[in-house]
């Protein structure tokens, strides 16, 4: 068997996708293929990034209005290391385990409202990435 190649220069705006789609296309079905795009851009992140900060507004317990529960993410070695890497299921033990410079996890933020009386446990049930660990919490039989 034989294969044979045409180069030619790309012309029309059809030949350019067709340029730009090839290596994806050569390599469908490789789970070890990285488009080289996508490796300098979580390269960039990775150096550039300073923190993450994300909310959630839960209710108050007093019904009063809502409250902020933040999880925070610094970029530290590990992080860098694992958004460079491309193991995002990783960030969730980084930001566990780094609460000395700084990070917290929703589920802490969460937990912290709840032991203040901010919020009901049913609240932080139903907000909680690991409902497990609020499951005890809940205060009546919510619909899922």
């Amino acid at each position: 068997m034989t294969a044979a190649v045409v180069v030619r220069p790309v012309e029309t705006g059809a030949d350019l996708e067709r340029f730009i789609a090839f290596p994806y296309r050569l390599h469908r079905g490789d789970p070890l293929w990285v488009p080289p795009l996508r490796m300098d851009i979580r390269t960039m992140l990775s150096t550039s990034l300073n923190g993450i900060v994300s909310q959630q507004l839960v209710r108050r317990a007093d019904n009063k209005g809502r409250v902020a529960a933040v999880e925070v993410m610094v970029n530290t070695t590990a992080t860098a290391n694992v958004i460079r890497e491309g193991r995002p299921e990783q960030l969730t033990s980084i930001i566990q385990s780094g609460g000395l410079v700084g990070m917290q996890s929703l589920d802490t933020a969460l937990r912290r409202l709840l032991d203040a009386n901010l919020i009901t446990g049913d609240e932080a049930y139903l907000k909680a990435r690991h409902k497990a660990d609020f499951e005890h919490l809940r205060e009546e039989e919510l619909p899922l």
